[in-house]
């Protein structure tokens, strides 16, 4: 039985101390002279219920399917594999019939201009049967991904 744990963030929070410059090229300079190439794909549909509805089915692929590549590669962040399983490995491991859901209903959608989103999701069946979840997501290459998700399960005894 494979159990997935998610809550404590041990990692400390970014913070910026100097807004990030975006250039003509698409080339961001944050603070610490750190840079990115923004891709085009990376903004949030004009119409917010394109990315909604996409944000919705990203999360209901990575609950209901026994498919490692899309549990733990497509549709997920490295961060999202590293927290919730340890490493990619781990989250191949624990792909199975017992840990995917039967059903997911998202609500609460919430997309920002920055590209990330934020939803509240309950499943039926798998282990998270019944609770509810907490995901955020960040738009990249194009594509919705899970990066958190978070539970109000206790653990322990």
């Amino acid at each position: 039985m494979a159990l997935v744990a998610c809550g404590g963030d041990d990692e400390p929070p970014e913070t910026t101390t100097a807004p990030a410059v975006i250039d003509e090229d698409g080339t961001t300079t944050g603070a610490g002279g750190q840079t990115t190439t923004t891709n085009a794909t990376d903004e949030p549909a004009e119409d917010p219920k394109t990315d909604q509805m996409a944000v919705a089915a990203t999360l209901e692929r990575v609950l209901t399917t026994v498919d490692p590549d899309v549990a733990c590669v497509e549709f997920v962040t490295p961060r999202y594999v590293r927290r919730a399983f340890g490493d990619e490995a781990g989250c191949r491991a624990a792909q199975s019939g017992k840990a995917a859901a039967d059903r997911v209903r998202v609500s609460e959608v919430v997309v920002t201009p920055e590209s990330t989103a934020q939803a509240v999701v309950r499943t039926r069946g798998g282990v998270y049967d019944g609770q509810r979840l907490r995901a955020e997501l960040i738009l990249d290459e194009g594509v919705w991904r899970l990066d958190t998700l978070r539970s109000n399960v206790p653990v322990g005894p």
